[in-house]
């Protein structure tokens, strides 16, 4: 009988130790994965000369950093391109070939841009357009490219907000109601675009992490050349 006992209470230890060796590690994995809170992220937007990352150039570039509801800084600067602003693009975005002629090239604005956004998720709207003409204009100047998650708030405007007939960033913040003007200037693009993303979160209520929202988004866009 002494030894059956023995036997049953080594066998019930035994189970005891595996449960809670079990919730030990789930509750470890779980911790693992970070909240969207926890995340710094980049919210980032250029201006430029026209629509080809190969024959036009930028000429401004802002970002926003944040934690969760708290801002942490802002960069935002002119880039002398080092070819005529076209009238037209002027016209869009009210930079002229006067405002960027004593500002600093491309070269020193990324290398300024790479070191703010260390260690963040960057956020764009229309995330490929801004990511190619950082791509080409980092090339140009043999900058090596970081490896970063880029999340585009128009792939996932779509997704959070089904049945909108554009999804360009006006008709967003006009359909949020939390704009109806867009001045496209670098830095109060990237603000609005942290306004729409922080909408869209609100959606997803407690399950939004990176990784739901790489899988909503289609897949992360990383710059091409790492």
């Amino acid at each position: 009988m002494q030894i059956l006992l023995r036997t049953s209470s080594r066998i019930c230890l035994s189970g005891i130790i595996f449960i809670v060796c079990a919730i030990y590690s789930y509750c470890g994995e779980q911790a693992a994965i970070p909240s969207i809170d926890q995340i710094t992220f980049v919210v980032f937007d250029i201006e430029t000369t026209g629509f080809s990352p190969d024959q036009d150039r930028i000429v401004e570039l802002a970002a926003l950093k944040f934690k969760g509801t708290n801002d942490i800084a802002t960069m935002s600067c002119l880039v002398n391109p080092g070819i005529r602003i076209p009238v037209s693009a002027s016209r869009i975005h009210g930079i002229d070939n006067a405002m960027v002629i004593n500002q600093p090239k491309s070269a020193k604005a990324l290398s300024d841009f790479f070191v703010f956004a260390n260690g963040s998720v960057l956020l764009a709207h229309n995330a490929r357009f801004d990511v190619k003409f950082v791509e080409v204009e980092a090339r140009r100047n043999g900058i090596k490219l970081p490896d970063m998650v880029i999340l585009d708030t128009l792939s996932l405007s779509r997704k959070w907000f089904p049945g909108l007939k554009s999804y360009s960033l006006l008709n967003l913040i006009k359909h949020l109601r939390i704009g109806d003007t867009q001045i496209h200037r670098a830095l109060s693009d990237a603000q609005l675009t942290r306004l729409v993303f922080m909408q869209g979160l609100r959606t997803m209520d407690n399950t939004a992490t990176l990784d739901n929202l790489v899988m909503l988004a289609g897949k992360s866009i990383r710059f091409d050349g790492n």
